[in-house]
Order: C-alpha cells, then structure tokens, then sequence
C-alpha cells in the first residue's frame, strides 16, 4: 500500500472510486446537452402571421474607392477614384449603414470616423501605400 503526503493510504478500492468520479464528471456536460439541447424543449403556441411582405426591401449600395499613400489618415471627396465606383463620401444621417474596408478586410467602426467629404482613420499609423480602401455606403428605401 502506498501513502500520500498527508498520510493517507491508497488501497485499490480508493482509487477505482476515484476513477469513476473522475468519468462521471467528464460525463456530466454531455448528459446536460442531450437533456436540454439535444431534446425538443417546450414551445408556446405559435402566434399570428406577419404581415405579408410584398418583395424584397429596396437597398442602393454605393462604394468609394481610394488607395492609402502610406502617409494620409484622412481622405476626402478629391481623393476619390471615380473608375471603381463613387467620388463622394456621403453623410452618415444620408445612408442606413457603412463599411469601412482596408486591404479587402472590413474595420470595426471604433477605428473610423465619417462625415460628409471626409473618411478619418483613427488608427496609430497609415496603411501601406497602394493599399485600398473600400467605404460601402448602403442606403434602405
């Protein structure tokens, strides 16, 4: 029989129930998922049609594209590339949503800001020159 440091003695009577509470916990969270998750759960009765919905909801999206030099945090209505899409960067109280894409990757809005004419990157440092930067204006009819 071996003993730990407190003195206690591991008899192989102890250690199988070890072994078996060990197993039953690692059980534990698949049991509770079928129970609760892999079950129907109770619904309430189903409540009243919607109102119909006479076609799709009428959206405009409008894209300004520019290019970073490596240096510039702001941009503006004249550093618009007409042939890729828009030259203006519209108002936000104009539109329903924008989105801000750098190098193809859509920026979460804490790292810019836009007012009519203006995008301001609020971020430590440019992107790399030649990077482009995709300002999608979506306007709900």
């Amino acid at each position: 029989m071996e003993k730990t440091k407190e003195g206690r003695v591991l008899t192989k009577e102890r250690i199988i129930v070890v072994l078996v509470l060990v197993v039953i916990l690692a059980l534990i969270p698949d049991l509770l998922v079928a129970r609760y998750w892999g079950r129907k759960v109770y619904q309430g009765p189903q409540g009243p049609p919607g109102p119909p919905i006479s076609g799709p909801i009428q959206t405009t999206s409008l894209l300004y594209f520019t290019f970073s030099d490596g240096q510039n945090l702001v941009y503006t209505n004249s550093d618009g590339f007409g042939e890729y899409g828009i030259t203006e960067i519209l108002s936000p109280n104009e539109v329903s949503y924008i989105n801000l894409f750098i190098n193809g990757i859509l920026q979460p809005q804490s790292n810019y800001q836009v007012e009519n004419g203006k995008l301001t990157l609020l971020v430590d440092e440019a992107p790399s020159e030649g990077v482009p930067i995709t300002l999608q204006f979506i306007i709900i009819n």
